[in-house]
């Protein structure tokens, strides 16, 4: 008697069961560490503000139109994003994948095997 296929369609990526459960990450747990860390002597900047520094983000636009948490690219950052997607495109194909554009619009079913929100579920 195997597990029940329809449990992956609201737990699509189960954790193992050693991973530690807790509230934020002061809970998780360092297994292994490879190397000494490197910390530079001058601030790290924030992704989105090096983004913004380059006018290549629109949060406030985006937020209007999706919600918060979503964002426009603009400009060289969007060209950049685009060819960091099109060089990850060809690597993977020179390793013997099929590229494979899908359709934009799924059947019902399809989505509840690839998807995992509970709250638009019927």
């Amino acid at each position: 008697a195997g597990q029940d296929p329809r449990h992956h369609v609201h737990h699509p990526a189960d954790d193992d069961p050693s991973v530690p459960i807790g509230p934020d990450d002061s809970c998780n747990v360092e297994v292994q560490r490879f190397g000494d860390p490197v910390v530079p002597d001058y601030p790290i900047p924030y992704h989105v503000d090096i983004m913004e520094s380059f006018d290549g983000i629109d949060l406030d636009a985006a937020g209007r139109v999706s919600g918060n948490g979503f964002y426009y690219l603009l400009g060289d950052i969007a060209r950049l994003h685009e060819a960091v997607l099109a060089y990850a495109r060809d690597f993977m194909i020179d390793k013997g994948f099929t590229y494979v554009i899908p359709p934009f619009m799924m059947h019902g079913d399809v989505v509840k095997g690839v998807m995992s929100f509970p709250k638009w579920m019927p």
